[in-house]
């Protein structure tokens, strides 16, 4: 059963929209996430470049 019973509605222009895109994507998150993070008080951070771990295991190994 869904927690969330309560919609809201948002009404963006384009450059707003393609920035809660971009943010969202960049901390891989969904848009609907991303914006309860933010109502919540927090700002996701963006997920490490691809090869970031790759790295990582290698400097560790």
């Amino acid at each position: 059963m869904r927690k969330r019973s309560i919609r809201v509605q948002v009404w963006l222009n384009k450059e707003e929209k393609a920035k809660l895109e971009a943010s969202a994507k960049k901390a891989g998150l969904s848009q609907e996430t991303y914006l309860r993070a933010l109502i919540n008080g927090y700002v996701p951070k963006e997920l490490p470049p691809p090869d970031y771990y790759a790295v990582m295991k290698e400097l560790h190994a």
